[in-house]
């Protein structure tokens, strides 16, 4: 019979927490976001499909475009973006804090790893900002609309 030490058991749930958060986790919300979508698209077509049966003649472009979301202006694009840059940002800066202060406090084992989520939160965060900016003058010059 094999015993196993402390030092096996914690590689082996470091092992199964790390194919759980990079591998599970991800395959999971990919799987949620296509059955939400599947069953959008499911409840669309059962509406044109009742439609149709309640009015043989009706015109099914017209009737589609009806149900299909408006679309979104500029200003809405706009504040969206502005919006998840600035929360982004933020994170990045509270993940940043919480690495320094416990970096400072020569706590670096399990704390490092919040200047890493840090440095890529910043980064799409800014990338966002850019993004925002640049569109804008692509908008004002009337190369965008």
């Amino acid at each position: 019979m094999m015993i196993l030490t402390a030092n096996a058991w914690h590689s082996i749930s470091e092992a199964v927490s790390n194919i759980a958060i990079f591998a599970a986790m991800p395959t999971l919300v990919v799987w949620i976001c296509l059955k939400v979508r599947n069953q959008k698209f499911n409840k669309v077509i059962d509406l044109a499909q009742f439609a149709l049966e309640k009015d043989p003649s009706l015109n099914l472009d017209d009737f589609m475009a009806k149900l299909s979301p408006a679309k979104r202006t500029y200003a809405q694009k706009s504040v969206t973006l502005i919006l998840i840059s600035c929360i982004l940002i933020l994170l990045g800066l509270a993940a940043a804090t919480i690495a320094w202060v416990f970096n400072s406090k020569g706590q670096n084992g399990p704390y490092a790893f919040f200047g890493i989520v840090a440095c890529v939160l910043l980064a799409v965060g800014i990338s966002f900002l850019i993004s925002f900016f640049y569109t804008r003058n692509l908008v004002r010059k009337g190369l965008l609309k």
